[in-house]
């Protein structure tokens, strides 16, 4: 076993960065320490900066694309926590499943009957619930209520998990 150390520079903030790997001998060490000092050009601060801007604008992009309300609620800890929640699950959802989403009360009052014939069969008449448990079924729930909801408890509770 031989450790490589390389020593790099980021090409963003223009600081030292020490790059280190394990490796079967010294070639493959110095081959590492070569390939390293060539390539690696980004630290660890300006790389987890990049990417949580890159998050940051893929969330605000989704939010003004679907037009999600502002978030409303008790304190602005709670509104922070609630954007938070949300802007992590918007980073890792699926648009198709948002675009399914906002689309699903038109596509859904073209199947008025069969709608209320669940609802009569299962939810004790109730459209609504069968919109829920339809929308659920298909793994559209979360997005349909991010859609629609304000309530800073509610996006919590909806995102907690």
């Amino acid at each position: 076993m031989a450790k490589a150390t390389a020593t790099c520079i980021c090409a963003t903030c223009g600081k030292e960065f020490i790059v280190e790997a394990t490796c079967y001998n010294r070639k493959d060490a110095n081959n590492f320490e070569s390939y390293a000092t060539e390539h690696y050009d980004e630290c660890k601060d300006c790389y987890l900066s990049r990417i949580k801007d890159a998050a940051e604008k893929r969330a605000n992009a989704l939010i003004e694309k679907y037009n999600l309300p502002e978030i409303t609620g008790v304190s602005e800890k709670q509104i922070t926590y609630a954007n938070n929640l949300r802007r992590n699950f918007l980073n890792s959802c699926s648009e198709k499943k948002f675009e399914f989403a906002a689309t699903a009360d038109s596509l859904l009052a073209d199947r008025q009957e069969a709608l209320q014939a669940l609802a009569n069969e299962h939810c004790a008449g109730n459209i609504e619930e069968a919109k829920i448990r339809v929308l659920e079924a298909y793994g559209l729930l979360k997005y349909y209520t991010l859609l629609r909801e304000s309530n800073a408890g509610k996006i919590i509770e909806l995102l907690k998990d």
